[in-house]
């Protein structure tokens, strides 16, 4: 990834209300601050592991998968999973496990799956009437 596609991606990221719906989040070695209400919708979200994207007061829609290893802290952000097909999250791609909010908006009938512990310190949010997830005992 050239540095100033980078840097642009950073700044887009920072500014509230910016949505970025254009496929894939790919971020390799650079640290991403959203913040003050940014709401980034992405298809697949992958982070090498030099990566970090820290979502402060602001939503993360993912409608696919997400490759990470606990390089995505969402610990004062919220997650919002609202794929049309299965959604598997492995085990620990957030920073200590940990969001503030997570929102189920999984149409498909198998819905959102969890690999790993996860701590939810705000709230769960299902986007309507029959949406799935399933915890496997964590």
């Amino acid at each position: 990834m050239a540095p100033l596609y980078k840097s642009l991606l950073g700044f887009l990221l920072l500014l509230p209300g910016i949505t970025n719906s254009q496929g894939k989040l790919n971020v390799h070695g650079a640290k991403i601050n959203m913040r003050n209400g940014a709401y980034v919708t992405a298809y697949d979200v992958a982070m090498t592991d030099t990566s970090m994207l820290n979502v402060n007061s602001s939503t993360l829609r993912v409608a696919d998968s997400i490759i990470s290893s606990t390089n995505i802290n969402l610990r004062y952000g919220t997650l919002d999973l609202c794929g049309t097909n299965a959604q598997v999250t492995p085990a620990s791609p957030f920073a200590n496990n940990a969001v503030n909010g997570l929102i189920v908006s999984n149409s498909s009938a198998i819905g959102i799956s969890f690999n790993g512990a996860l701590e939810i310190y705000n709230s769960i949010t299902y986007s309507g009437t029959g949406k799935k997830l399933t915890t496997n005992d964590n």
